[in-house]
C-alpha cells in the first residue's frame, strides 16, 4: 500500500498527487477509494467530527496564540460553561496520554488520532481560504472587466480610475499549509501497516532527510507504476534525526518505508 505524507489531501501535494497512492484518513467514516483507514483508530468517526468542531469553536475564543497558552495554564475555575469544561477535559487527556477507561496503548492510539485529526483539519481550513482567494480574485477581475472603458468612451474620469484600481486588485495569496512532519510521523507510526510506503513529495522533509546518511534505493511499488522513486526502510526513529528510540516512544523503533518523488515528475 502506497501512501501520501504527511499531506492528507490531494490539493495540499507539492507537485501535484501521485497517482495510485492514498491518502490518510483519521476521521473514520465510509469507505474511500483514495484513502486508507486504519481499522484501529479509537474515536469513530461521529466522535471525531465533535471533536474537531468543539476544538475549532474552542480555539476561536481566543484572539492570539499566546492567550490560548495562558489558558491552558490556569486551573478549572467556577463559572465556566459546561461544555467549555467538558473540552478542556477531553484535550488535557489527548495531550497528556491520561484516560480513565483504556490502556496505554490505547492512550498511544488517542493522542496520535487527535493531532491527525488537527493536521487534516488544518488543510481543510488552508483550502477552504484558498477557494476564497480564487473567488475574491475571479470577483475582482470580473468587476474591473464590467467598469473597464476605452479611452474614448464617455464616461467620466473617476470610473476609469475605480476601473484601473480594481483590475490591478488581486487577492491576498494563501500559501498551502506547511505540517509538522516529524510529529505527523510519529503519530502514523501508530496506525501505519508493516507493508505501506509513504510517498514523500514535501520539500522541507526531503531536504531534511537527504542531511541524514541514508542508503537510498529504487522503489518497486513504484517502480510497477512507472514512477521513478528512491525509497529506504529504516526504523521511524531515523528518520526524525534521533540517535535511538526514546523509552516513552518504543514505537519509534518499529521499520518505516518511505519513497521520494520529485515533484517535477
Amino acid at each position: 500500500m502506497l501512501l501520501h505524507f504527511p499531506q492528507m489531501h490531494p490539493e495540499c501535494v507539492p507537485g501535484g498527487p501521485v497517482s495510485g497512492v492514498l491518502f490518510f484518513n483519521p476521521r473514520g467514516g465510509e469507505a474511500d477509494e483514495q484513502c486508507f483507514t486504519p481499522s484501529n483508530l479509537p474515536l469513530n468517526s461521529e466522535a471525531a467530527s465533535r471533536l474537531l468542531d468543539d476544538c475549532i469553536r474552542f480555539g476561536e475564543q481566543f484572539v492570539k496564540p499566546g492567550e490560548m497558552a495562558a489558558f491552558g495554564r490556569l486551573q478549572s475555575k467556577d463559572g465556566r460553561s459546561e461544555s467549555s469544561s467538558a473540552l478542556e477535559r477531553e484535550l488535557r487527556q489527548r495531550l497528556a496520554g491520561e484516560s480513565a477507561s483504556t490502556g496505554d496503548s490505547d492512550a498511544h492510539l488517542a493522542k496520535a488520532q487527535f493531532l491527525l485529526l488537527l493536521a487534516w483539519a488544518f488543510e481543510e481550513r488552508a483550502m477552504e481560504l484558498q477557494g476564497l482567494s480564487h473567488g475574491i480574485a475571479q470577483a475582482w477581475s470580473q468587476f474591473g472587466g464590467a467598469l473597464g472603458v476605452d479611452d474614448a468612451d464617455s464616461r467620466d474620469q473617476a470610473e476609469l480610475q475605480l476601473g484601473n484600481v480594481i483590475g490591478n486588485t488581486q487577492a491576498p495569496a494563501v500559501d498551502a499549509p506547511t505540517l509538522p512532519w516529524q510529529m505527523l510521523l510519529e503519530a502514523v507510526c501508530v496506525f501505519l501497516p508493516e507493508t505501506a510506503v509513504l510517498v514523500v513529495r514535501d520539500l522541507e522533509m526531503v531536504s531534511f532527510m537527504e542531511e541524514l546518511d541514508l542508503e537510498w534505493s529504487s522503489m518497486p511499488e513504484l517502480a510497477d507504476k512507472g514512477i521513478d522513486a528512491q525509497g529506504v526502510e529504516v526504523p521511524a526513529w531515523r528518520v526524525l534525526g534521533l540517535s535511538n528510540a526514546p523509552a516513552e516512544r518504543p514505537f519509534l523503533s518499529r521499520s518505516v518505508r518511505l519513497a521520494v518523488v520529485p515533484c517535477n515528475d
